[in-house]
């Protein structure tokens, strides 16, 4: 028989990164060792290895859940941290904003942090919670060693969840492998206004998420808007190779400009940036049933890159920008468009329609 338990991590990052103000009683309650006898304990990861070697349990495996335990959109196994050709620190810097217990104001950028975390092998130790598969018998294998990680997409209508799996099937090669949570619905999944396209595997490209480098630009004191737009303007041209490449024109003067339907996905939180420099889209589940106007792709590209992922926005180099509405029009007036606020409402419905089509309703983070 095999025991399954979640649970926190007393040592959990989540647990350091609020703000200074806020540790006062239970944020470091377990860090700072104040625990009574007569209270519940938490406990680190080696604390719960030796508890349960107590109890009889020979044969322990550790995951690590985040964004936690309760809610988790990703999971990674010990071999996913410790593969040399997999990359964990995405699944984890990405789930942070997908925490209901995320504190309102944090000491550092956890989204910053994780990378040199996983980088330096600490990962499993300073996951926020763990799941652990114990069994009396010293037994190998009792989770799958070529699974490296699973990452869930459940806020979703039920048609549409889905579940990816990350393979090592050899050594310098893993596939993602996706698989449908709904297996009754065909493929496509065809929705009003979008169709979601899965297929049954893919090979994993090494290398960093595109998204990241807009994340780490406007971590830093004194960034400035025209880096941020430098780094569209990087992004708009290769999705304009790519359409070239595909016997479309597009003008990237105009935000008008139209693009196939199948580009809705082709996002910089979608694309792979290898050590030789090459781009490469990843994951592009999702295909509007209409052409898309380049001006709403870089819309969406806003809104996916930084406003679900950064957690703090430092000072600007210059009197700042106050608003998501004022960043978006910056940004696209930095790209050389002119563009009124309407139009962003346009956007902003036609978001809010497709978010209700894919999930039945707008969840928009202000």
């Amino acid at each position: 028989g095999k025991l399954i338990i979640a649970i926190e991590n007393k040592l959990g990052l989540k647990y350091f990164a609020g703000a200074p103000e806020d540790h006062v009683g239970i944020p470091m309650y377990g860090i700072e060792g104040r625990y009574r006898n007569d209270q519940p304990h938490t406990f680190g990861r080696r604390e719960l290895i030796h508890l349960l070697k107590l109890a009889g349990f020979a044969g322990i495996e550790f995951l690590a859940a985040f964004p936690d335990y309760k809610l988790p959109v990703s999971i990674v196994s010990e071999s996913g941290f410790s593969s040399d050709d997999f990359d964990a620190a995405p699944l984890a810097w990405q789930s942070v904003q997908r925490d209901p217990q995320l504190p309102a104001v944090l000491a550092f950028s956890p989204e910053l942090v994780w990378p040199a975390i996983v980088n330096n092998g600490l990962a499993m130790d300073l996951a926020n919670s763990f799941l652990i598969v114990a069994s009396p018998q010293r037994c190998e294998n009792l989770i799958p060693t070529d699974t490296l990680a699973w990452h869930f997409s459940t806020r979703r209508n039920r048609k549409f969840c889905k579940v990816t799996e990350f393979v090592q099937v050899e050594q310098n090669q893993i596939e993602v492998r996706y698989k449908r949570l709904s297996p009754n619905c065909g493929n496509p999944v065809v929705g009003s206004l979008i169709e979601q396209h899965l297929p049954e595997s893919c090979s994993y490209k090494q290398g960093d998420v595109f998204s990241y480098e807009f994340v780490r630009l406007v971590t830093c004191y004194g960034w400035d808007v025209k880096e941020l737009c430098n780094l569209f303007i990087r992004w708009l041209n290769f999705i304009a190779s790519l359409a070239c490449a595909q016997g479309h024109y597009v003008d990237l003067r105009s935000p008008s400009s139209k693009l196939p339907g199948s580009f809705f996905d082709y996002i910089p939180q979608n694309i792979i940036v290898s050590r030789d420099g090459s781009y490469h889209v990843i994951d592009t589940e999702w295909v509007m049933r209409e052409t898309i106007e380049m001006g709403y792709l870089v819309y969406r590209a806003i809104n996916h890159s930084l406003m679900g992922v950064v957690t703090r926005f430092r000072q600007q180099g210059d009197a700042g920008i106050k608003s998501k509405r004022e960043l978006m029009m910056s940004i696209m007036q930095g790209i050389g468009w002119s563009i009124s606020s309407g139009v962003i409402d346009r956007y902003d419905r036609l978001e809010s329609e497709i978010q209700k089509d894919v999930a039945g309703y707008y969840n928009e983070k202000k």
